[in-house]
C-alpha cells in the first residue's frame, strides 16, 4: 500500500492506494476524522476515538 497526503486549506486527506487501484481514505477536517472505504461508505469519529482506535490497533499488533 501506498500513502499519499492531499492538503487543501480545509482538510488533510491520506490516501492508502494498493495495487488493485483501490484507494481508501483518512480525511482529517478540525477535530473530526473521516474514513472512507472503496464503496464510498463513510466512517466519522472525533480526533480523540481515531487516536485511541489507532493506538489500539498497533498495541494488537505489536502483541503478535
Amino acid at each position: 500500500m501506498t500513502l499519499k497526503e492531499v492538503n487543501d486549506k480545509k482538510s488533510v486527506i491520506v490516501k492508502g492506494c494498493g495495487v488493485q487501484g483501490c484507494c481508501p481514505t483518512v480525511e482529517y477536517k478540525g477535530d473530526e476524522v473521516f474514513v472512507r472505504d472503496d464503496f464510498n461508505n463513510t466512517v466519522k469519529m472525533t480526533l480523540q476515538q481515531w487516536k485511541d482506535l489507532v493506538a489500539a490497533v498497533v498495541k494488537k499488533e505489536d502483541n503478535k
